[in-house]
């Protein structure tokens, strides 16, 4: 393998942007980074520190995420708060010939590369890219900037798009495409990388350590039989009502209910569980990664098993990779809309447009289980055309040694 030398890589991501998500997706860069360039040293920043409109946006869109349920609304209000980023930062003006280079809001990070003279500057949020470009501008460096593209829906928001990155990293040849055509970017500007998933996803389950948060036993290993994960991080569905609503038919399975960040939900549904007999549910108020995924590849261990979440492009794509079928329901966050369309092309799942169709399949699927195993013999050969992890790590390897080719040795 290469040795790129002393190589500085700055990866900046927002924390608050998608519940921690962009933040992993800039780890799980660094981390993939850090095995491919022996020598090279790789820092994660938040971009929050630096930049306080950003900060204060993702205060917004929590709040909006939180107080909206109705996936038609939140769409609209998402994409209004999207048009405010864009009033706030106005696109294209990182590269307007004859601007002033001076921007108030790049102004910290422009300091900040002032005095750490990275080598190579990548951004995990397009929008957070844009203000790295006016930084350095500002600072007078002439560093290149790699846009990472962590959703194939994030082009659809213009805020997140320029034509001022040295490079764009794209997951799939649909992204590439799409900005090639849709909105005119360069050949050249942009690499297809594939999606860059967790260590844990690519590698396969380790021993399982996950412990019920609630009853404290944990029968994750040799599980055989179906189970149903419902991993509940979305504000968007009453997924207590939805289990209420098929408990007759839930009560005698496996269901693991993951309550992320949602105390009123899990108290909900110890309740149910209680008044169900359930003696097999388990419900956890939070997993770290390695538990999460032991949970998923455990309950792949069945033909019948699957996962329901929200449309997110990472528990998705995740859960296919570990050989689990999916029954999603729409979120209304814009930038997840390809992700029903994804699961209904290549039948992984389902897509479910609203709360009591997601309780009619949920129902389906535990009352007629064949449908669930159909969908689970077709997960190899996708994951095997999408998310081969050995292509995705050539790939990333050509492109950061080419960029750094000229880093000092």
């Amino acid at each position: 393998m290469p040795s790129v030398g002393p190589a500085r890589i700055h990866v900046f991501a927002l924390r608050t942007w998608g519940n921690l998500g962009n933040l992993l997706a800039a780890r799980k860069l660094a981390a993939r980074l850090d095995t491919l360039l022996p020598g090279a040293s790789i820092q994660v920043f938040e971009g929050e520190q630096f930049v306080a409109a950003l900060a204060e946006f993702g205060v917004r869109i929590r709040e909006l995420k939180e107080a909206v349920t109705d996936p038609a609304e939140l769409r609209f209000r998402y994409l209004a708060l999207m048009d405010d980023a864009s009033a706030r930062f106005p696109p294209d003006t990182e590269i307007t010939p004859g601007a002033s280079p001076f921007d108030p809001h790049a102004a910290p990070l422009a300091d900040h590369f002032v005095h750490s003279r990275p080598d190579l500057v990548i951004g995990a949020k397009g929008l957070l890219s844009r203000v790295c470009v006016k930084a350095l501008r500002q600072a007078g460096l002439d560093i290149p900037i790699i846009n990472h593209v962590t959703n194939h829906g994030l082009i659809s928001i213009a805020a997140h798009r320029s034509r001022a990155f040295t490079l764009n990293l794209v997951p799939f040849e649909e992204t590439r495409s799409a900005l090639l055509t849709a909105y005119g970017y360069r050949q050249d500007n942009i690499a297809v990388v594939g999606p860059i998933l967790s260590g844990l996803a690519r590698e396969g389950p380790r021993s399982p350590v996950a412990h019920d948060s609630v009853d404290h036993h944990a029968d994750v290993q040799g599980r055989e039989e179906r189970a149903v994960i419902l991993f509940a991080n979305h504000a968007g569905c009453d997924y207590a009502r939805l289990l209420a609503e098929c408990g007759d038919v839930l009560a005698p399975v496996h269901v693991i209910v993951i309550a992320h960040q949602r105390p009123d939900l899990l108290d909900r549904v110890r309740t149910l569980k209680s008044d169900l007999g359930a003696d097999k549910w388990r419900v956890y108020d939070s997993l770290d990664q390695v538990e999460y995924f032991d949970e998923i590849a455990a309950a792949a261990r069945a033909d019948h098993s699957f996962l329901v979440s929200k449309s997110g492009p990472n528990t998705v794509l995740e859960a296919v990779t570990l050989g689990l079928p999916v029954l999603v329901h729409v979120s209304g966050l814009p930038m997840e809309d390809w992700v029903t369309d994804f699961v209904a092309t290549h039948g992984l799942g389902r897509a479910c447009d609203s709360e009591a169709d997601l309780a009619a399949q949920l129902r389906s699927w535990i009352v007629s289980p064949a449908a669930v195993a159909d969908c689970k013999r077709r997960l190899p050969a996708v994951a095997a055309t999408y998310l081969d992890p050995t292509l995705t790590d050539r790939r990333l390897l050509g492109v950061f040694t080419g960029l750094l080719s000229g880093a000092p040795n």
